[in-house]
């Protein structure tokens, strides 16, 4: 069943004293002088030991997406350039690709693992085009070639039904800065308005997530009336630290995206809910 008002509220306040708790804000600053990789190694320590005495719940997610991001800091130091995010050079040789399977994918997976119900990630990579010689790519495709989609989908007997579009790109550079709002809109708008035919149209809710290198935002769709879809643009704000002394601006992210799996699962929950009972 899906919760209930009281229940959202006190999982939200629960989420967001877990989310506080589970980046390892507790690794404190020597005055012995470590490198990088030897701090982020003592973090890493220091999340698995909590692991071991956490048994389930949002913090144990919490702790696990946080380890994976460390984990990633120390096996793909390329990935966290200072300038990441928002210069071209800051990415220099890195793609979309990359930064969602060895970035946002680890950090994603544990927050959605043991949900009540069964969501799917599935990635959309992008295709070159094989006349490009012939025919050089145009700056909207190169653009387009630099970005990869990914569906969280619901699946069940009679389909899959897609809940939210997660789409990446590797920099500012290379977001769909001025189009991008209209497809987005197109994009989280189809996804509602096909929920619509299942879902009353006031449960019909949605997401779009855009992500520029270690930035994003969470964009919500919901049906208004019948002809009318409402959009909240950056409904909620995501940022990755890009070292471990800026870690804890990941505790506000951790927070965001919990709030963002737990909207995802009362949607879900309502479809399977409507799905059972024809």
């Amino acid at each position: 069943m899906s919760p209930t008002d009281n229940a959202n509220n006190a999982n939200n306040e629960n989420n967001e004293d877990n989310a506080n708790n589970a980046t390892p804000n507790s690794i404190n600053d020597e005055d012995t002088p470590q490198s990088e990789n030897q701090r982020l190694q003592e973090a890493r320590i220091h999340l698995k030991l909590q692991l071991m005495f956490v048994t389930g719940g949002e913090y144990r997610r919490g702790l696990k997406a946080s380890l994976a991001l460390v984990n990633t800091m120390l096996r793909h130091p390329h990935l966290f350039n200072s300038n990441s995010g928002g210069s071209r050079d800051g990415m220099a040789g890195v793609t979309a690709e990359e930064l969602y399977d060895k970035l946002w994918y680890p950090v994603l997976l544990p927050l959605f693992e043991d949900s009540p119900i069964p969501i799917r990630f599935h990635i959309q990579r992008p295709v070159q085009r094989q006349e490009e010689q012939e025919h050089p790519m145009t700056d909207e495709d190169r653009a387009f070639a630099s970005r990869v989609q990914v569906n969280l989908l619901l699946d069940h007997d009679h389909g899959a039904y897609n809940l939210a579009i997660i789409e990446i790109a590797k920099d500012l550079e290379h977001a769909r800065i001025c189009e991008s709002r209209i497809e987005n809109y197109a994009e989280g708008k189809a996804m509602t308005e096909r929920l619509a035919t299942i879902l009353p149209e006031d449960q019909a809710v949605t997401f779009v997530v855009q992500i520029a290198g270690h930035s994003g935002k969470v964009i919500s769709f919901r049906k208004a009336a019948q002809y009318i879809t409402i959009a909240t643009p950056a409904e909620l704000n995501l940022q990755l630290p890009t070292n471990l002394v800026s870690f804890p601006v990941f505790g506000e992210t951790l927070r965001n995206l919990l709030r963002f799996k737990e909207r995802v699962n009362v949607t879900g929950n309502l479809i399977l809910e409507r799905l059972s009972s024809h």
